[in-house]
């Protein structure tokens, strides 16, 4: 009868923190409660160490992307293509929207050249706080009929680039972004792939800054197609064009924080180019490595069963007779959120598994406070009914 009663007491205990739990994520001052809490705050994620300097894999060049500076104007833009159309790419995208006309032998001598191609990708912005486009590069009826996706990221300016919304529904039609169009044209199978996940965002895979891929400025570009040395860096493979600079220092324009940024938290200056995190992006399509995110409710099951150990514990040490300290609780507390932390941490770093953190670990700061809250409730019952329980003392 005892150790039902414990077992009992220990459930209907993991449900009133679970609950608790659930209620303070509905709140408008959520922020409060979790800024000490290692997987938030200044737009930190824990899952961040794990692409920090020593927790970051260095893996080989990804050959099948190339990243070519995009030329300054429309006319120069044109030439780019036909120079790299010689050497047989699969695809051209172009990280770059097109508003309006510019000048007519600018605009006459590009869309003469894309009329030529129809391994091209071009680009338009979407609006995700507005739900709807703006500033797209349909500048006529010739351009509406060209392949394009939408190249906006779902973050504030100064947030980090975490994630990604492969597909969108705007007024019941499916707008799919830039490196979704490029594998829906050119890669169906594993568009399909991508597709078949059902995710309305991914997390993006980062595996490294330009560095990571072939990348060419606009002159070095010209210089190595002169010396006929492009044939096998472009032959079959994916080319973005768009804005990056190789040098130091970077410049701001189209220039994002993300996960690989060198400082962890309280970061002071961008990191990574759109068309680099568009590769990033691409390469985790191509490659089908994909980060799998466990669901919130799958996160709340994790949460009951390590804080129905932690109380069961607790309990079990009040059905003896013989009660924990409190700085011992908040020391077990402390080491089971650090093993928590770490065994997530290893579980993204090595199978790519992204567990929702907060939950858990919630659940676990408020057990002790959510069982004295139970404790008084229980004791009161039991002095008016005959309500079972296993406390006899104070905490």
């Amino acid at each position: 009868m005892r150790k039902i009663r414990l077992f009992i007491e220990g459930i209907v205990v993991t449900i009133l923190v679970l609950i608790t739990t659930f209620l303070l994520s509905l709140t408008p001052f959520k922020n409060e409660y979790i800024k000490p809490i290692p997987q938030g705050g200044g737009d930190f994620d824990i899952y961040d160490l794990n692409y920090s300097k020593n927790g970051v894999k260095k893996l080989a060049k990804d050959t099948n992307i190339v990243i070519v500076e995009i030329a300054g104007n429309r006319r120069e833009i044109a030439a780019q293509i036909n120079l790299i159309e010689k050497f047989n790419p699969t695809v051209i995208a172009i990280d770059a929207v097109f508003v309006g006309r510019k000048d007519s032998i600018g605009d006459k001598k590009l869309v003469e050249v894309v009329s030529q191609y129809d391994n091209l990708v071009f680009a338009y912005d979407f609006d995700f706080k507005g739900d709807s486009l703006s500033n797209v590069n349909y500048w006529d009826a010739f351009m509406r009929s060209r392949i394009a996706g939408y190249i906006n990221f779902p973050t504030e300016q100064f947030s980090v680039v975490r994630k990604y919304y492969p597909f969108v529904n705007l007024n019941n039609v499916e707008q799919l972004s830039f490196t979704s169009e490029i594998a829906k044209n050119f890669f169906p199978n594993e568009f399909k792939e991508l597709k078949n996940r059902g995710n309305l965002s991914e997390v993006i895979n980062y595996t490294g800054n330009l560095e990571r891929y072939l990348s060419f400025t606009n002159e070095e570009i010209k210089y190595y197609a002169a010396k006929n040395q492009l044939s096998k860096v472009v032959n079959n493979k994916v080319v973005l064009l768009g804005y990056f600079v190789k040098q130091e220092p970077l410049v701001l324009e189209d220039l994002h924080f993300t996960p690989l940024n060198d400082r962890i938290s309280g970061r002071s200056f961008p990191d990574m180019y759109g068309v680099v995190v568009h590769a990033n992006v691409l390469s985790m399509i191509l490659n089908g490595n994909y980060v799998n995110q466990v669901s919130g409710i799958s996160s709340y099951l994790i949460s009951g069963v390590f804080v129905f150990g932690f109380l069961s514990l607790i309990l079990f040490r009040h059905q003896k007779n013989s009660q924990i300290k409190k700085g011992w609780l908040i020391a077990i507390q402390f080491v089971l959120i650090i093993i928590l932390v770490y065994i997530a941490l290893l579980l993204f770093k090595f199978f790519l598994i992204k567990v929702y953190l907060l939950p858990i670990i919630i659940s676990l700061i408020i057990s002790i406070e959510m069982l004295n809250v139970y404790k008084s409730i229980a004791i009161w019952l039991g002095k008016r009914t005959n309500y079972s329980t296993v406390f006899k003392s104070t905490l």
